[in-house]
């Protein structure tokens, strides 16, 4: 008899199945896709980038999907993550609104928006939203601690965002 190949196939298969499921979520945002889309991100990174630079939720607000939008911000998704693409003199960085706006899916800006004034102090803290920041440290305690024991500056170094710490 010859010899059986150790492993592989299963392997082969399992990573085929991972990287299937991690381009279907940017295409389940892109097209709207919602009982996909809710399939998917309870097993996705939610911050993974794809080859465009571009995160799920990025992907939904750059083609006006609303209501992905709003089932990705729902999921825990960073409203304030940036992302980039190269161009040909520069890279361009943007937010999941400034796509929205670009194609002017006034619907899906105002959804983003909206999220963005709901941001905790830890999430502006941590996404480096010193606009939303500010605001916030009006009425609220930028010394207190979360569940971890953690304050907003914790989140902000930790998250490299210098300016944040420093104001």
């Amino acid at each position: 008899d010859p010899p059986k190949k150790s492993g592989g196939s299963d392997d082969e298969e399992d990573d085929r199945r991972r990287t299937y499921e991690r381009q279907d979520i940017w295409q389940a945002a892109k097209s709207g896709n919602l009982k996909r889309l809710s399939e998917l991100v309870e097993h996705s990174d939610l911050t993974e980038e794809n080859g465009e630079g571009r995160t799920p939720l990025h992907c939904a607000a750059e083609m006006g999907q609303t209501e992905a939008v709003e089932l990705l911000i729902d999921a825990r998704a960073d409203v304030m993550q940036e992302g980039s693409q190269l161009g040909r003199r520069r890279a361009y960085v943007f937010t999941a609104y400034d796509l929205a706006e670009a194609g002017h899916h006034y619907g899906t800006m105002e959804v983003l928006e909206a999220a963005r004034k709901n941001l905790t102090i830890w999430q502006a803290a941590k996404s480096g939203d010193l606009e939303r920041l500010s605001e916030l440290v009006e009425y609220e305690d930028i010394d207190e601690q979360d569940d971890n024991g953690k304050t907003p500056l914790h989140y902000a170094a930790q998250s490299g965002h210098s300016a944040v710490v420093k104001a």
